[in-house]
């Protein structure tokens, strides 16, 4: 008696070439939906009309007014406007042509460019300012806060040192020093 064994791929990976082989069976698309997205998108494309460019240019009939004669738009005279161009000493849209090489250009400075400079030197500040503190939160950010040592209760002392004390009168007595406390409170 003979039975029939489907081998099943043994290479590399899963079952696609397997269900690619067999059609997809149960997993793919059915015929109908390739049909309506045909239909979608004739659809879609078929205000495009692939025939000539002729309606492009085409010239419109001149409207016509009561008595039958075209009607026109009037002209613009331009030539008051040039004229007055031509007058202009100073265009706002003058563009600064660049020097050749080796003429050397004076600015000059004025008030402007000196409130400029300031300005720039007051972002330039407040941009490193900022900077630094961000590499000093990055740096504690790094930096545990408590270490090993200290959570298990030992202090480590040998980074820090003793701040000298500071001058101050002559040591008084406790019992001085609490007399005058109550003088103070009372009084």
């Amino acid at each position: 008696m003979m039975t029939a064994h489907i081998s099943l791929p043994v290479s590399r990976g899963g079952l696609g070439k397997y269900l690619r082989a067999r059609g997809r069976g149960r997993g793919g698309r059915s015929a109908e939906f390739h049909q309506r997205l045909a239909k979608e998108l004739q659809k879609k494309y078929s205000w495009r009309r692939l025939r000539s460019n002729a309606d492009r240019y085409v010239e419109l009939e001149p409207e016509l007014n009561f008595d039958g004669e075209e009607i026109r738009e009037p002209e613009v005279d331009l030539s008051s406007f040039l004229a007055r161009q031509r007058l202009s000493d100073v265009s706002e849209t003058t563009v600064v042509a660049v020097p050749r090489k080796g003429r050397v250009q004076a600015i000059e400075w004025d008030a402007e460019l000196e409130e400029m400079s300031r300005e720039k030197g007051a972002a330039d500040a407040s941009r490193d300012l900022k900077a630094r503190f961000r590499a000093k939160s990055e740096k504690l950010k790094a930096k545990p806060l408590f270490s090993r040592d200290r959570k298990q209760g030992r202090m480590i002392t040998s980074n820090y040192s003793e701040a000298p004390t500071l001058p101050t009168d002559a040591p008084k007595a406790p019992k001085v020093e609490m007399e005058t406390f109550l003088d103070e409170l009372l009084g």
